[in-house]
């Protein structure tokens, strides 16, 4: 079952996902830059992300958006890729740290997919506005 908006999962070591982290541990010509790059890396495998530990990026989130994209073609006619099952999440807050996003596919031709079978929700999240009045 594909994972739905409001769904919240839980993730662990070994998943590969999409995530922004600092381009220092990216490239060889950026030490000491801390601007943010968008990679994949595998929670856990210090190997896939330039010697960050990124094991900050196991525990639970929730999905806030998905989409049906990614497709396209590759070296010739005939050599299409389908479009996946994308999952956008946020980390779910605790004692207010840092907003932590990242997403990864449930189907198609991806580096960072987690399939369905391997991944199911743990919860349900709600979305609520809250009114804030201003002064006039």
């Amino acid at each position: 079952m594909f994972l739905k908006e409001g769904d919240v999962i839980k993730l662990k070591e070994g998943y590969t996902v999409g995530v922004m982290i600092p381009e220092h541990f990216v490239f060889s010509n950026k030490k000491g830059c801390w601007r943010l790059s968008y990679e994949f890396v595998t929670i856990g495998d210090p190997r896939t992300s330039g010697g960050l530990d990124t094991s900050y990026l196991v525990g639970k989130y929730i999905v806030v958006r998905t989409a049906l994209d990614g497709g396209g073609t590759g070296h010739g006619p005939g050599d299409a890729y389908p479009d996946g099952h994308h999952v956008y999440c946020e980390r779910v807050s605790v004692d207010g740290e840092s907003k932590i996003e990242v997403d990864f596919y449930q189907s198609g031709s991806f580096v960072h997919l987690i399939k369905e079978y391997e991944i199911s929700p743990i919860g349900k999240a709600k979305k609520r506005w809250v009114v804030e009045e201003e002064d006039s």
